[in-house]
């Protein structure tokens, strides 16, 4: 009987675990596509075109994604110190944001979308895919970079230490 209480008791763990991960990643995605919808308010002088919403839409959907993946990533170092799983989380999440949303960009530029117009893009190679993956990535990393958007960039650490505090360890 006592396995049986120990069984239910895990599986109830597991669950509180997946719902309190996707809500964080849902309330992380939401907090990044609101910050970059701020600061190009702030910075932009105040109009927010489409081409804006798309990519804060982007931005949170790769946020979403990222955190998600780095919270199931975070088991596998469970039981390492509190400062190995931080920068565990740190270098994830950082990590799989940029490649998320740079499959995400390119993505939306090369794939036949209804109401697009123009041609997409046929990839000849698995060279050629390659060069607009990493190109992807870059332009999806020059997003923060140029202007530095300290907001963002600064919830990256902040998800990496709610990952950790709270995400899967082991004692």
């Amino acid at each position: 009987m006592a396995s049986a209480t120990t069984a239910t008791e895990h599986n109830r763990g597991v669950v509180a675990g997946l719902v309190l991960a996707i809500l964080f990643s849902v309330i992380y995605g939401i907090f990044l596509s609101g910050g970059l919808m701020t600061e190009h308010i702030q910075l932009g002088g105040g109009e927010l075109t489409n081409d804006v919403a798309s990519t804060a839409y982007t931005v949170g959907i790769a946020g979403s994604v990222a955190a998600l993946l780095t919270w199931w990533l975070q088991s596998l170092v469970a039981s390492r110190p509190i400062g190995f799983r931080f920068v565990f989380a740190f270098i994830m999440l950082t990590v799989l944001f940029l490649v998320v949303g740079g499959t995400l960009t390119v993505m939306h530029e090369y794939l036949p979308l209804p109401g697009k117009i123009g041609p997409t893009y046929q990839f000849t190679g698995a060279q050629d895919f390659y060069i607009t993956m990493v190109q992807g990535v870059n332009a999806f990393a020059q997003l923060f970079l140029e202007p530095l958007r300290l907001s963002i960039l600064a919830l990256l650490p902040a998800g990496a230490l709610y990952i950790t505090m709270f995400g899967p360890r082991r004692d």
